[in-house]
């Protein structure tokens, strides 16, 4: 019995070791792993998590593709960042068999919405804002602001919270107010956050929107969405488009507006463009009388 206890107490640092060493690799390469898989595009298999400094997204080349035609297709800055890839390639290739991991801000915005609603499926638009619903314990206010809000309005948005609370349900649907959990900036599981419209970033496109005719909304390839707009026969970009359906003015911002149509919509010549053209147009210029506002 005696020589029982003392071989337990011998084993005891190894057994102490074993269990910390286990526990603390365990926990670290949780919380690299994928928290959620999608389907973007219709087409790309992704998967979305939080490494414990921020989100990433881990997706795959195309068979043939290269760095410059991936990073044109999955990438914010598309092929101008298109060493981005080569960085997070290392020294390895691409290959088109394995997941390449990315961190979740490099990525365009079609991407990104749908990696979002992928990790939070309890989200949902409001008539106030986007309500997001806590999910795991490493949200803060940071990647919430990071994640949903134009970085125009980061440190507005977080002042506000900070400042003032934001009143959140509980599951049991009643009202709430995280001033500890703000100060923390860690956010409490299972509370809802409405993230008002006005700070939400365009390029997400989480706003439900339904356009009056003879606009409508069209989804391109790489999921963004446009207002679009057949041209009937002399019409033209600048009286039928511009000036119809924006707020610009001014014979400056007029032009400007122009010449991005036309680079948005691969045209050359704006004195040349054959009628029954579709002209696409970005959601965000489209004056309020012609969107059914919700």
């Amino acid at each position: 019995m005696r020589l029982c206890w003392i071989r337990f107490f011998l084993l005891m640092p190894l057994i102490f070791l074993t269990v910390f060493f286990s526990s603390n690799f365990g926990s670290v390469k949780a919380e690299s792993l994928p928290l959620a898989s999608f389907l973007w595009n219709h087409q790309d298999p992704m998967r979305v998590g939080w490494n414990g400094e921020q989100l990433f997204v881990q997706l795959k080349a195309h068979p043939g593709e290269g760095e410059y035609r991936l990073a044109f297709r999955v990438l914010r800055e598309g092929h101008s960042h298109f060493r981005v890839i080569q960085g997070f390639l290392a020294d390895s290739r691409l290959d088109n068999n394995q997941y390449l991991t990315l961190p979740f801000s490099n990525l365009n915005g079609p991407i990104q919405a749908t990696a979002l609603r992928a990790l939070f499926p309890r989200d949902s638009p409001d008539a106030r804002g986007w309500k997001h619903q806590v999910t795991y314990d490493w949200e803060s206010l940071e990647s919430l602001v990071n994640a949903f809000v134009e970085e125009e309005f980061w440190q507005q948005s977080l002042n506000e919270f900070e400042g003032q609370g934001f009143v959140q349900q509980s599951p049991r649907q009643e009202d709430v107010v995280l001033n500890t959990s703000v100060r923390n900036r860690i956010l409490e599981r299972g509370f809802q956050v409405i993230i008002p419209w006005k700070w939400i970033r365009q390029d997400l496109n989480l706003k439900p929107v339904a356009l009056k005719p003879p606009l409508e909304v069209h989804q391109d390839q790489r999921g963004g969405r446009f207002a679009v707009y057949r041209l009937d026969a002399g019409e033209t970009i600048y009286s039928n488009v511009v000036l119809r359906f924006t707020n610009f003015s001014g014979q400056k911002m007029i032009e400007q507006a122009v010449g991005d149509l036309l680079v948005l919509n691969e045209l050359v010549n704006v004195h040349d463009i054959p009628s029954g053209t579709i002209i696409r147009i970005p959601l965000h210029w489209i004056r309020n009388d012609f969107q059914f506002l919700t």
